[in-house]
């Protein structure tokens, strides 16, 4: 997906059409409790917000703050960009290896 965000930046630039793409980390919707038990869902929540730097998962808002903000005016040199919204969870991981 980042490859094709990038690859489609560069082609449709020149008719001011931006690509970017968001890599969300864990939020809380239906889809992330998705097979978990119901009375499982607080200690599998405490796990993964362990894991989390920033200590939680998202609440959907936030993603789609920034999804707002990249279809904005605000981000009109905003082309090509791959945006983690994962509470620094690409950055640990980067870090440990």
């Amino acid at each position: 997906i980042e490859l094709l965000t990038r690859a489609m930046a560069i082609d449709y630039a020149r008719e001011k059409i931006r690509a970017n793409c968001i890599l969300p980390g864990s939020t809380d919707t239906p889809l992330m409790w998705l097979g978990v038990p119901q009375g499982k869902i607080p200690e599998v929540r405490a796990v993964v917000e362990s894991e989390v730097p920033i200590g939680r998962i998202a609440d959907p808002v936030e993603i789609a703050r920034v999804v707002w903000f990249l279809a904005s005016d605000e981000a009109s040199f905003v082309t090509g960009a791959s945006l983690a919204v994962d509470g620094g969870t690409s950055a640990r991981l980067a870090s440990t290896y």
